[in-house]
C-alpha cells in the first residue's frame, strides 16, 4: 500500500548541474526536489512552487545567492521559506553575509550528506512548530475577539445603549 503522505519539497539552486543533481540524489529518499540554475529562475520557481526549504549556492550566473535570498525574504509569498546556503565559499565573511541576507543556515561544500539531512530535518521541524504556534495564537485571538464582542453585546443589552462611547 502506497503512503499518501506529502513529502517536503526542496528547491536546489546551483548553476553547477552536477552539484545540483548530487544534492537531489542525496535528498531523494526523504524529500522531493526541483532544480534552478540561476537566481532569477530560482525566485520565479520558488514563488510558483512554494517549496518547504531552499538550498542556495552563492555563486550564480545572473544575480548572487545573497541577492536571491534577499529577494525571497522581501516577498510576502516566499519570506517564510527557510534558506540554507550551500557553497564552496568558506570564509567567515561569506557566512556572515549569508545570515545577513536572511539564511537560516550555511553549509560549506563539499557537503557531508548526513549532516546536511539532519540540518534540513531540524529546520523543517522548527518551521512546522513555528507555523503550529502561529496558528494556535491566531485561533486564540479569534476566540478572544469573539468573547469580547459577545461580552460587549451582553453589556449593551443589560445596560441599554444610551449613546455613550466606550473608553
Amino acid at each position: 500500500m502506497e503512503s499518501s503522505e506529502v513529502r517536503p519539497l526542496i528547491a536546489i539552486v546551483d548553476d553547477d548541474l552536477a552539484s545540483a543533481n548530487l544534492l537531489a540524489m542525496v535528498l531523494e529518499a526523504d524529500y522531493d526536489s526541483f532544480i534552478a540554475t540561476s537566481g532569477i529562475e530560482a525566485i520565479a520557481m520558488v514563488r510558483d512552487r512554494q517549496p518547504d526549504l531552499v538550498l542556495l549556492d552563492i555563486m550564480l550566473p545572473d544575480i548572487s545567492g545573497y541577492e536571491t535570498c534577499v529577494a525571497l525574504q522581501a516577498e510576502p509569498a516566499t519570506s517564510k521559506i527557510p534558506v540554507i546556503f550551500v557553497t564552496g565559499l568558506e570564509e567567515s565573511e561569506n557566512e556572515e553575509l549569508g545570515f545577513v541576507a536572511g539564511a537560516v543556515d550555511y553549509q560549506s561544500k563539499p557537503i557531508n550528506p548526513g549532516i546536511l539531512k539532519v540540518r534540513i530535518a531540524r529546520i523543517l521541524d522548527n518551521t512546522m512548530y513555528i507555523e503550529f504556534l502561529e496558528s494556535m495564537l491566531s485561533q486564540k485571538d479569534l476566540t478572544l475577539n469573539m468573547f469580547r464582542d459577545s461580552a460587549k453585546a451582553m453589556l449593551k443589552r443589560s445596560t441599554g445603549d444610551f449613546g455613550f462611547s466606550e473608553s
